[in-house]
């Protein structure tokens, strides 16, 4: 809102799923893998972060648009290796035949700093975790514990309003992960394929569907709207994981050196 830059860091660990064997890294097709996403910027603490308001400039063929920004967030996509053929993901809900499943979802964050493995199994292990617990608030941000001005002038636009209710990510836990069974893991000449991780941050926008931005490079089209306002996710920065190969039997079927 003040008109300076905002910069990002963006952190991510898989911390379940893949075994490094003869240096490349190795998982399987019918294991899950577990990965956890946090970010942080230069500019300020948390509440200050969440009472102001951002805007992205972007430029559409001859014109340049100042659109508003909705949320921060992330999103989890796979590619084979060195391409730009993206690979499909699924996510389980912990009942991996009777639950619903489907692709990894945008997860809108704010700022934290990634919390250690120990500190991601222990709130997975738990099947409730009492609000306003320490490890509860290493993993959400409540804003009627952080005294958001409520009276400020901009409080209506403060992007802390366009957040889920009082219930808010620090940390993006993509848990329960799967690559597609239509996914082929090996080449023509019967080698495994491999692939990539990307974790992208971005920032959701509404702008006018007749933009048509979805077709843009690093533009995600998320909700679409005919006679509106669309939703956009705009790529900001991305982490990449090395060349992954995943293997479709299970680990037994496999004799490595």
């Amino acid at each position: 809102s003040n008109g300076k830059p905002v910069c990002f860091n963006l952190e991510a660990r898989i911390d379940r799923g893949f075994d490094l064997i003869s240096e490349q890294w190795v998982g399987y097709k019918r294991n899950y893998f577990n990965l956890v996403v946090a970010f942080q910027t230069n500019c300020h603490r948390i509440n200050k972060f969440v009472e102001d308001t951002y805007t992205l400039n972007l430029r559409h063929g001859n014109k340049s648009h100042s659109l508003n920004i909705s949320q921060f967030g992330v999103k989890l996509v796979s590619k084979v290796y060195q391409h730009e053929d993206e690979v499909g993901l699924v996510q389980h809900t912990a009942k991996r035949d009777k639950g619903p499943h489907g692709k990894p979802k945008f997860i809108p964050l704010v700022p934290s700093k990634l919390p250690d493995h120990e500190s991601v199994k222990a709130i997975t292990n738990l099947k409730r975790t009492k609000k306003g617990s320490s490890l509860e608030r290493l993993f959400y941000y409540h804003s009627d514990n952080e005294n958001i001005k409520e009276d400020s002038s901009k409080s209506i636009n403060q992007i802390i309003n366009n957040y889920p209710c009082n219930h808010i990510c620090k940390v993006a836990r993509f848990e329960r992960i799967q690559f597609a069974s239509s996914s082929g893991m090996r080449n023509i000449d019967g080698t495994f394929k491999s692939f990539q991780l990307y974790v992208i941050l971005g920032a959701t926008i509404k702008a006018p569907s007749k933009l048509n931005l979805g077709k843009l490079p690093f533009i995600d089209l998320l909700e679409d709207s005919k006679n509106g306002n669309s939703t956009y996710f705009i790529h900001l920065i991305q982490n990449t994981t090395p060349s992954l190969v995943i293997r479709g039997r299970s680990p037994s079927n496999y004799t490595d050196d």
